[in-house]
């Protein structure tokens, strides 16, 4: 049972005689609608525990009260969270100082320090507790206690989305799916667009502008400024203001209109001039070259027609979120940067791009949020250049051969094609294929095969699943050999007898035999320093450093092997694989990467090259790993 039941049934247990909400709700320091609608929680978990009389609520006395968990805070995150839910959930205007010391269990003197502790945490927001006559009141403005709520939310959200569930539990009184709804057939309406993430960001602010209006503590600040909202704007808050009873006085009206404005895209598709006239010559030009420059840079292939709108678009709403000095929380920044380090090492281009020629400064949860549309754009061109190129055998026996193809696009469209389906094994002699289905033993090599029962019922998806995984994860490893002989040299590889170097010392000794070798220049260790810098490129065991320029005067592989270990900012690495690129084989860049990162996510691996003292057997393992 969460709190504020349990301080209600508290409550109830003191009154001889029934209570009105009203009056419950001013010893709770709520609103009588919180009242009410926990009242309703307690008695769907509990029937009839709590009884509505003419007069008010009362216990019912028949009933056996649940036993409240007596937990109080201890430590100091919980005892700040407690007093932060007294002021921005519970709406309380004030608190007592001694009532504050009983409930957490604190002397006076102990008391007065924590709340110096949670004026460093609140000093971030310009936000402090200030105590007057044994009274502590929070101080600050609204739009500052918005901006830590909000920022609250998310940090509690702990890398997930802050989804509908989590602001019901925090804002029993909004009528979150009704927020939903609306905000969804208005959009619809008006055709716009509005991601995911930018989706749930835009939910969280109205909820919280919501209940802050609910509860008495709407915007008093004023600019001087009446402008003109967006019509969408114009509709939400109509509909808002009906529901929930409530008026949006002038700043709210602007206030929501910047958050509309930040989040959606007034526009799905539209040709170049449409385009330009909506997001601006400036934005539209600066797209045109950063899709160029990325191109030009990762030897990518960023298709204009398909990224040119969505992209465009996003970097309107960025410019404007930097002028408003606010960013967009990413859920998924910390996966992306372990998971997807060439897409984020794109995005931070284009981050350092915006920065020499805008001075605009992007957080790393917007640079997350870049990586992502590069990446939406490469899965939309490579869907069916990556796909396994594949052949099926079977007998066609009562007409399974069709069933099983079926089954077989159905379930892993997205991973194989099959443009060869034969019923006997002398028919894939000719044949091209990467991996063979087949439904009966074959007696041939026929490469990498996988063997399927007769009938559909009897398949194993999941294992099936797992073979194809396997496949393609060997054919994107094919690089590594091809190039091999190329790419990697027995005078780029050192191994590290220190048990205390560190990442700066290894990258000096790897830039030194690549310059001795003529691979790089004198400046080439300072590009792969700034690129440390700007994020670590440590994952696990293993960092892939690199430059961010594709200046090299030859392409290649230097190597470290460290069976102590190397301090790497914050890790500890013992493999180092720094990569020289020169700009003609910018082609290979990214397959070559990928690769890389492929290969060493296999624990064993790191076990036994970690272990290698020389080149050669260092050669060895990565050919028995790789072939």
């Amino acid at each position: 049972m969460d709190p504020i039941k349990e301080k209600i049934i508290l409550q109830l247990q003191k009154q001889p005689e029934p209570i009105s909400s009203t009056r419950l709700a001013e010893q709770l320091h709520v609103s009588s609608r919180t009242i009410k609608n926990h009242i309703k929680g307690i008695n769907q978990e509990q029937p009839n525990l709590v009884q509505a009389t003419a007069k008010g609520y009362i216990l019912n006395k028949q009933m056996s009260l649940p036993v409240p968990e007596e937990t109080p805070a201890q430590s100091y995150e919980e005892r700040f969270s407690y007093i932060t839910h007294l002021f921005f959930v519970d709406h309380a205007s004030s608190l007592n100082l001694y009532d504050l010391c009983d409930e957490l269990y604190l002397s006076y003197s102990s008391m007065k320090q924590l709340i110096s502790k949670v004026n460093q945490q609140y000093d971030a927001y310009d936000l402090s507790l200030k105590c007057k006559n044994d009274t502590i009141f929070l101080v600050g403005t609204e739009r500052n206690k918005r901006r830590f709520l909000t920022q609250t939310l998310y940090k509690e959200a702990a890398g997930h989305f802050v989804d509908a569930a989590m602001l019901k539990t925090h804002f029993p009184e909004i009528d979150i799916a009704y927020l939903q709804t609306t905000m969804h057939n208005i959009f619809m309406k008006y055709n716009c667009y509005i991601n995911d993430f930018g989706y749930t960001n835009l939910l969280l602010h109205i909820t919280v502008i919501l209940d802050r209006i609910l509860n008495g503590n709407a915007f008093s600040e004023t600019n001087g400024r009446q402008e003109t909202v967006h019509p969408i704007c114009e509709e939400l808050i109509a509909t808002f203001s009906t529901h929930f009873g409530v008026q949006f006085n002038p700043l709210e009206r602007q206030n929501m209109n910047e958050l509309i404005t930040a989040n959606i895209n007034f526009m799905q598709r539209k040709d170049d001039e449409t385009l330009k006239t909506i997001v601006g010559p400036q934005i539209f030009k600066l797209t045109h070259e950063i899709i160029d420059e990325i191109n030009r840079r990762y030897h990518l292939q960023l298709n204009k027609e398909t990224l040119l709108v969505p992209l465009s678009l996003h970097f309107k709403n960025l410019f404007y979120r930097s002028q408003q000095q606010t960013s967009l929380k990413n859920p998924l920044l910390e996966t992306i940067q372990s998971s997807c380090p060439l897409l984020y090492d794109c995005a931070i281009c284009i981050t350092d791009y915006l920065d020499e020629h805008f001075n605009i400064q992007i957080s790393p949860d917007e640079t997350a949020y870049l990586a992502m549309h590069i990446g939406a754009d490469l899965e939309r061109q490579q869907k069916d250049i990556k796909k396994l190129k594949c052949a099926l055998l079977c007998p066609d026996y009562q007409q399974n051969q069709q069933q099983i193809y079926n089954c077989l696009l159905i379930h892993f469209d997205s991973d194989i094609i099959i443009p060869t389906v034969v019923s006997f094994e002398e028919e894939l002699e000719d044949k091209s294929y990467e991996l063979l289905f087949t439904t009966v033993p074959v007696h041939a090599n026929q490469g990498f095969t996988i063997l399927l029962p007769p009938m559909i019922s009897a398949m194993n998806l999941k294992e099936i699943y797992s073979q194809i995984q396997t496949v393609l994860d060997r054919k994107k490893m094919q690089i590594l050999t091809e190039y091999y002989p190329q790419f990697f040299s027995p005078a780029l590889f050192y191994l590290d007898k220190q048990a205390d170097s560190r990442r700066e010392d290894i990258l000096k000794i790897l830039c030194r035999k690549l310059r001795n070798e003529h691979f790089v220049s004198s400046h080439f260790l300072d590009e792969v320093l700034k690129r440390e810098q700007a994020a670590t490129t440590a994952f696990g065991q293993i960092a892939i450093p690199h430059s961010m320029k594709m200046d090299c005067e030859k392409t290649g592989l230097a190597i470290a092997i460290s069976p102590a270990g190397i301090q790497w900012g914050t890790q500890r690495v013992h493999i180092v694989l720094l990569i020289a690129i020169n700009e003609k084989d910018s082609h290979l860049f990214k397959e070559l990467y990928e690769a890389l990162i492929l290969l060493f996510s296999d624990p064993s691996i790191l076990e036994v090259l970690r272990q290698c003292k020389t080149f050669e057997e260092f050669t060895n393992v990565i050919f028995s790993y790789t072939m």
